[in-house]
């Protein structure tokens, strides 16, 4: 009976360990989960305003080398050079969307599209687009102003990709880690259940030898005492048959002497 009970409470062991490695498993996995996500969209709010930050020197500067670029005599532009500039400039960079001048005589030149020029300060962003405005001066004379819209879409595309990269990067951690630590874990529940396993082995052979002895003691048999490790529950129980068996062997009569 007792070889059928030990086993059952190694069965108990090993499912109360594989339970609670599995709710220590979904908790990690739950908290990194969470943690991920918070890093992620933190990483990409700031490399957002990055990005953004970047792209609005960037366009500042081109407006910067055009304004650069025109020509100006008596301090109106030339119109025929600055139509050819502008128009060019439009049609050959994908981002441009629109590019306006308006002298400070009145003079008008544009290209692509661009809302009314009293709508733009200074910057100005929305979803798809960036409006810039910028001033004109050579030798601290006033010359016009530059309107420029800048099309958002490959700040977009930018910010996507790195938000993907950065999913991609924290999913493939994840994963390792996840594998990691629950290759961990069963590798710590096979050693415990080894542990038990040989733990379970040595006491049943104690007790098999207490039951032998028992039965030795049944037909006047006392055998040598009962030897094995002190300490716990069956050292006291060998020392107790030890004692019981000392006094039966000294208060029983022999079998021979009968005879």
């Amino acid at each position: 009976m007792t070889g059928k009970i030990l086993p059952r409470y190694l069965i108990i062991a090993v499912a109360l360990a594989a339970v609670v490695s599995i709710l220590l498993l979904t908790n990690f996995y739950l908290q990194y989960r969470w943690m991920a996500g918070g890093l992620v969209e933190t990483g990409m709010q700031q490399h957002e305003l990055s990005l953004a930050s970047s792209f609005e020197r960037r366009s500042r500067a081109r407006l910067r080398r055009i304004a650069d670029s025109l020509e100006f005599e008596d301090g109106s532009v030339s119109l025929a050079a600055g139509e050819e500039l502008i128009s060019h400039v439009v049609e050959g960079q994908d981002d441009f969307a629109g590019l306006r001048f308006v002298g400070r005589d009145g003079t008008l030149i544009e290209a692509g599209t661009l809302p009314g020029s009293e709508s733009l300060t200074g910057v100005t962003w929305d979803e798809q687009r960036l409006y810039l405005r910028y001033p004109i001066t050579r030798n601290g004379e006033d010359l016009g102003t530059l309107f420029g819209n800048f099309d958002l879409a490959g700040l977009h595309d930018a910010a996507f990709e790195f938000r993907d990269s950065m999913v991609a990067a924290a999913e493939q951690h994840r994963r390792s880690s996840f594998l990691w630590i629950g290759s961990s874990m069963a590798g710590m529940l096979l050693l415990c259940g080894f542990v038990v396993w040989f733990i379970i082995r040595s006491q049943n052979q104690r007790i098999r030898e207490i039951k032998i002895q028992a039965e030795n003691l049944g037909d006047a048999r006392f055998g040598a005492p009962l030897q094995g490790p002190k300490g716990d529950e069956l050292g006291e129980l060998v020392d107790v048959f030890n004692n019981m068996r000392e006094r039966l062997q000294r208060t029983t009569i022999p079998r021979d002497y009968v005879d």
